[in-house]
């Protein structure tokens, strides 16, 4: 006879109400929208497995065209919902997909009812979670031989007898790191330049530290899109640690999310996620490269850690033409050359007191004699003095 499916399922103190279609903290109601809570179900359902973009996309939006926009949306919410900032519960691979990576009872992909809600009411523990009356005699015994472990533990370490022990080994010293590109969470190229622009602000301030080796972005955009795996763009590189992440824009509000690994293992370290409101996406920027910095533990000079505090703010129309001019510059053409220097313009308009915006429109500059765009009389000067 086949077993009834669950009614709920419960997971790191949520309860997921198949039933009545909500999630629970405890006896509270989380509020989520229609398709934040299919999107919520479908990845519960397949828990620990990999699910890609394109089929979370086919399962939760069926037979209606959407862009990966909309599925961000629902994941920002998720993630919100379940306080999952870290990205521990659900996981994003980078270009591959995510997984709902926690332990989950009441298993809703296989039939399986282990635990179910009954009335609404939480579950009894299983038996095995009732402690006999022997079972009890023993719980200070074990206790007494967990802090004896310890114990031994933190004396072995005591002045470095730990590291000497045959077959220990310290965690692998990292001294350069390749920033792959990050991923835009959209289906529309010509939106690239957001997670392109990111990708090369975060490069740019890593390469800051001096005692680490960024690879530059030239070399890192060439695996955009790019169908290899971790230990054999860290071969090709000659590095330790590789950063991948998301970043994608709402309205105002920016949201990056960075994940650490040592590449050659393939080996999560740290992740995190960042929301800011897109005024401060400088701060942004240097708050994450000074996070992965000291994730590493390299070296950073006190003029470096000044550098990642003295951010200012910026204009978010001027940012945004800075990033477009930023975009059209990579493309090495007199055309894009040209939209680079419009984009260059605009963004200096729009906030003339910025460092920033003023190096990018020389860089557009001398774009436009290097590609031919211009005759080099004619924009060098210009080029010259703006850089001045």
């Amino acid at each position: 006879m086949e077993r009834e499916k669950p009614q709920a399922v419960f997971f790191n103190g949520f309860t997921l109400d198949l039933a009545r279609g909500r999630l629970l903290r405890g006896d509270l109601e989380v509020k989520l929208r229609p398709k934040s809570f299919e999107m919520l179900r479908y990845l519960i359902e397949n828990h620990g497995r990999l699910i890609s973009k394109e089929e979370l996309i086919r399962s939760v939006w069926v037979d209606a065209a959407v862009t990966d926009n909309s599925l961000s949306q629902c994941l920002i919410e998720l993630r919100r919902a379940l306080g999952d900032d870290s990205q521990t519960i659900i996981r994003n691979v980078p270009r591959r997909g995510y997984i709902f990576d926690i332990p989950v009872t009441g298993d809703g992909g296989s039939g399986e009812r282990q635990v179910e809600a009954v009335n609404g009411q939480a579950p009894e523990p299983p038996a095995a979670a009732i402690a006999k009356p022997g079972a009890r005699r023993l719980l200070p015994l074990t206790a007494l031989a967990i802090v004896a472990a310890l114990f031994c533990v933190v004396a072995l370490n005591m002045g470095g007898i730990r590291q000497r022990l045959p077959g220990w080994t310290s965690a692998p010293a990292i001294r350069s790191l390749v920033v792959l590109p990050l991923e835009g969470l959209s289906n529309e190229p010509d939106l690239d330049y957001f997670a392109d622009g990111m990708t090369d602000a975060l490069i740019t301030d890593l390469a800051q530290i001096e005692a680490l080796r960024v690879i530059s972005r030239t070399t890192a955009m060439q695996y955009k899109k790019a169908r290899k795996s971790l230990p054999q763009i860290a071969r090709e590189l000659n590095v330790d640690a590789a950063v991948e992440g998301t970043a994608v824009r709402s309205g105002g509000r920016v949201r990056i999310t960075t994940q650490l690994l040592l590449a050659r293992e393939d080996k999560h370290i740290w992740a995190r996620s960042y929301e800011r409101d897109i005024q401060d996406i400088l701060a942004l920027q240097d708050e994450v490269a000074q996070d992965i910095a000291e994730q590493i533990k390299i070296q950073v000079t006190p003029r470096e850690k000044t550098r990642f505090a003295s951010a200012p703010r910026v204009n978010p129309d001027a940012y945004e033409a800075y990033l477009e001019s930023r975009y059209f510059v990579t493309l090495r053409g007199a055309d894009a050359a040209r939209k680079s220097l419009e984009y260059a313009r605009k963004a200096v308009a729009l906030q003339p007191d910025s460092a920033l915006f003023e190096a990018s429109l020389a860089d557009s500059l001398i774009s436009m004699s290097m590609l031919y765009a211009a005759a080099p009389r004619d924009v060098l000067p210009q080029a010259k003095a703006t850089a001045e």
